[in-house]
């Protein structure tokens, strides 16, 4: 079945608690996770890829994104 997921992705927030922002990534496409990024400001769902994320949201920028992934 399909099964659908929206999360935030912010890398300082994850390396506040010990987490590896690359690896949470990793993570959900190892589970067959489709990954979309919600852009709030173009009204849009786009495929990304996670290295594209890691560049645009660091830990030194401190920025995030929510993202909708679909398996299935």
């Amino acid at each position: 079945r399909s099964l659908k997921l929206v999360t935030e992705f912010w890398p300082g927030g994850l390396k506040r608690f010990g987490r590896d922002p690359a690896k949470y990534l990793k993570t959900l496409q190892s589970l067959g996770f489709k990954i979309s990024e919600i852009s709030e400001k173009n009204k849009t769902i786009k495929p990304v890829r996670p290295l594209q994320l890691l560049g645009r949201y660091t830990v030194e920028n401190d920025e995030y994104t929510n993202l909708f992934c679909v398996k299935g």
